[in-house]
């Protein structure tokens, strides 16, 4: 049932991807660009600082860390209940454009930095 109901939100999400993208602005793909280095690397970093793990492990925990589906959830919820939020749909499309760049970065980076993960873990 959980993965039917993601699937549906990854659904939702094709059907507003290109009103997002005619609504975007250069400063909110450098904010979902960021958002998905730094903004969220870097606290990963600082959260992994004493368990003793490898810089490149660190660093692939940070990118591949906390998913999209989650802030897609979280941006519905707060259109349906703060619709006149001013800026709402500001955030709605930096949240939809930082999970699109999420989908197609993670996914084409995740068999060569596993399989290199994977390398350097059986040395």
């Amino acid at each position: 049932m959980g993965e039917l109901l993601s699937l549906l939100v990854f659904f939702a999400l094709g059907l507003v991807a290109l009103d997002a993208f005619e609504l975007a602005t250069w400063e909110m793909v450098v904010f979902a660009i960021l958002a998905l280095t730094v903004i969220r690397m870097l606290p990963v970093a600082l959260a992994l600082l004493g368990a003793g793990l490898d810089r490149g492990t660190v660093a692939y925990v940070g990118w591949f860390g906390p998913r999209g589906l989650a802030s897609l959830l979280l941006v519905l919820m707060l259109v349906i209940e703060e619709p006149d939020l001013p800026g709402i749909g500001t955030i709605f499309v930096v949240v939809v454009l930082t999970v699109l760049l999420s989908v197609f970065l993670h996914g084409a980076t995740a068999a060569p930095l596993t399989d290199r993960l994977a390398r350097r873990s059986t040395l």
